[in-house]
């Protein structure tokens, strides 16, 4: 436990002189900006403004993933192509330490975003019961791309993973019409945006929660699996 916080301390170090916290927090609440603009000129119901507004938030999110992975994973490429994690006694947990810093602070901008739309469109929040069980559900799934997003970075380019971000995007944009019905379980970055529609029926909630925590459990043992066979040779960065 010791050498894990003594992992989080360093990690804090390094991150500070990089541009993952601006990354962060600066493009999301850039996102919003943007979306209030446009919405200033529509009237819609809040239900519509707020499912609609996630939706779109989580179709560029993959974008942000990728960027703060390659952020985060840079630390280790600089030191010789990550041969110090490739030699450590505790590369699970040196992987974990990253894991941790990349999901608490995409939870933190999500939610930030989220409630910073919230006050300052509908002046209010109107039912934050609602609103906290659709932002842990987002979590949840951002927390599942974060995952196997960091086992990409460890194999795949800048170019290449940025292109697989892109993809994406597009084809969760492209499942959220009927072309996507039956195919978007399969494709995990369609699931926040296929999601939130949902969340109005409550019955649903907690067998969502469930199965999310479920496969993120799965995918952090297939990461710690990863990086105990990790060799580092591929990591050939632009």
């Amino acid at each position: 436990m010791n050498r894990f916080i003594n992992l989080l301390r360093s990690d804090w170090i390094k991150l500070r002189r990089t541009y993952f916290f601006p990354v962060h927090i600066a493009v999301p609440l850039i996102y919003t900006v943007l979306f209030l603009i446009y919405q200033s000129i529509k009237t819609e119901n809040y239900a519509n403004q707020l499912t609609l507004f996630l939706q779109l938030m989580s179709l560029g999110f993959p974008i942000i993933i990728v960027i703060v992975c390659q952020i985060v994973m840079q630390q280790e490429y600089e030191a010789g192509g990550g041969f110090f994690m490739m030699f450590t006694s505790s590369r699970v947990q040196t992987i974990l330490s990253k894991l941790f810093y990349l999901i608490c602070f995409g939870c933190l901008a999500v939610t930030l975003t989220t409630f910073a739309y919230l006050l300052i469109r509908l002046k209010n929040i109107l039912d934050v019961k609602f609103v906290v069980q659709l932002l842990i559900v987002i979590c949840l799934c951002f927390s599942i791309q974060y995952v196997y997003h960091l086992i990409f970075t460890l194999y795949l380019n800048s170019a290449v993973h940025f292109a697989m971000a892109m993809f994406e995007g597009l084809i969760s944009a492209l499942f959220l019409t009927s072309l996507g019905d039956g195919l978007w379980y399969f494709f995990p970055a369609s699931w926040t945006p296929r999601i939130i529609p949902l969340m109005r029926y409550d019955h649903l909630y907690l067998k969502l929660i469930c199965l999310l925590t479920i496969i993120l459990l799965l995918l952090i043992f297939l990461l710690s699996f990863v990086i105990s066979w990790w060799h580092g040779s591929k990591l050939v960065r632009d």
